[in-house]
């Protein structure tokens, strides 16, 4: 099952990326998760995450997505930068950070940690420098990076604010949709 007991879940809030941008990922990403042994995400799991939660009682659920309705503002001028191990001291993903050009991530992410805080649940501004990254793969690299992200093509927007709830599998996470807020440019 999940991990946690049915009334309560991990929960998180991400920002989804254009299908596109998740497919090009994936493709560049091929070659370095081999080399390295690790275990590609499938498309549809890649996501920003801006806030994670943690276990939560499910009856949170709803003031959460409220509060993601309430938050959602468009990012945008976001564009593919270096590709990075993470954690850097004993790493367990791929990852590909994200260049905040415009600061609209940034801007998000202080909202939603303002918002969450009002609930009860952290404290209020950043406690530390955000880093705006997609995980592309999971396990535990057998060598160096070594490999650089091409540009893959133009300034993005990211296209929906979302609540997830992640369900711990044996061969990976499982995400579930519990809001959904579509993000205009």
């Amino acid at each position: 099952m999940s991990g946690a007991s049915a009334d309560r879940g991990r929960l998180f809030i991400a920002l989804e990326l254009p299908l596109e941008l998740r497919r090009a990922l994936s493709a560049w990403a091929a070659e370095p998760i081999a080399r390295l042994g690790l275990r590609a995400l499938a498309t549809e799991q890649m996501h920003v995450t801006v806030a994670f939660l943690g276990a939560q009682p499910l009856s949170r659920a709803p003031a959460l997505g409220d509060l993601v309705g309430e938050q959602a503002r468009a990012v945008e001028d976001l564009l593919v930068g270096t590709a990075l191990l993470l954690p850097r001291r004993s790493p367990r993903v791929l990852a590909v950070e994200l260049e905040d050009r415009s600061g609209s991530f940034a801007g998000l992410h202080t909202g939603v940690i303002d918002a969450l805080a009002g609930l009860g649940l952290g404290t209020a501004g950043p406690s530390r420098r955000v880093l705006p990254h997609v995980t592309v793969a999971r396990g535990r690299p057998r060598s160096d990076l070594g490999v650089v992200v091409p540009r893959l093509g133009e300034p993005f927007a990211a296209s929906a604010l979302t609540l997830l709830r992640s369900h711990t599998l044996p061969d990976g996470a499982r995400y579930e949709m519990l809001r959904r807020v579509r993000l205009a440019p």
